[in-house]
């Protein structure tokens, strides 16, 4: 029994710096998740999660309910990942942008407490049944500008020459995430040739995804972006909407007509 009140039910993943568990409350009677560290060399990455995720507080991050020297037990199990979710072959447009709305807020909350992920991708981020997510995995996560000690991150994510700054650094990986959702694509042979190389996805993304590979663009700069793509979410809903009560306007207006 660890911390006093869990149990260990299975193992459910094993990343290259932990091993990830599913654990059963006994007192709260649900599931927890428990992370713990593979080696004595990879607890500085499990301390470096504990420090960036404690004082944090957001509906898009994971909340740490317990930890010690090797470990952190996290508050809720979503077994999915966005990967997951695009092999499953059920994501439409809509959420898709629901999705970047999350993740442009999660991460202007990250620069707020300037804190950078660092290693943004498919995997690191869960979702549940009502296309809610969570951005998880801060072992490499950094509250510095610059850049100071090498990246175990993914190398499909990061562009051609990678910026020393770490914003530009977590954009480009953003733009990699909305490029996956767009093309369906999972497979990180196939993600590679499409992050490297452009492909029209519409004037809207196309300038979203322009902006954020934009390796001089600032927070402030990233907050105007993430406003204009909530409006660009807001108004394709409306419109789809607009266009659901014109037809429902034609045909009663085809059932009036047909009834004199």
């Amino acid at each position: 029994m660890l911390f006093g009140k869990y149990v260990i039910v299975k193992q459910i993943a094993s990343g290259g710096m932990a091993n990830i568990y599913l654990l059963w409350d006994i007192k709260y009677r649900c599931y927890r998740v428990l992370k713990q560290a593979k080696q004595k060399k990879f607890i500085p990455f499990i301390h470096n999660e504990q420090n960036i995720l404690l004082p944090l507080s957001h509906r898009n991050l994971l909340s740490i309910v317990a930890h010690n020297a090797d470990s952190i037990v996290f508050d809720h199990y979503y077994p999915m990942t966005l990967k997951d979710k695009i092999i499953e072959g059920t994501m439409k447009y809509k959420h898709i942008l629901y999705i970047g709305v999350q993740l442009f807020d999660v991460l202007s909350y990250l620069y707020q407490q300037r804190t950078y992920h660092l290693d943004i991708k498919l995997e690191n981020i869960l979702i549940d049944d009502d296309w809610n997510i969570y951005l998880i995995d801060y072992g490499i996560a950094q509250q510095e500008k610059e850049l100071k000690q090498a990246l175990h991150a993914s190398l499909i994510y990061l562009s051609k020459n990678p910026s020393r700054n770490l914003l530009s650094r977590d954009l480009y990986a953003l733009s990699c995430v909305l490029i996956a959702m767009l093309e369906q694509a999972y497979d990180n042979n196939q993600l590679y040739i499409l992050f490297q190389n452009r492909r029209d996805y519409g004037s809207n993304m196309n300038h979203f995804i322009c902006m954020l590979r934009n390796e001089q663009i600032t927070i402030d700069q990233f907050q105007c972006l993430q406003e204009e793509f909530q409006i660009f979410y807001i108004y394709t809903y409306l419109s789809k909407i607009m266009h659901v009560i014109q037809m429902l306007c034609v045909l009663l207006g085809w059932g009036i007509y047909y009834a004199k």
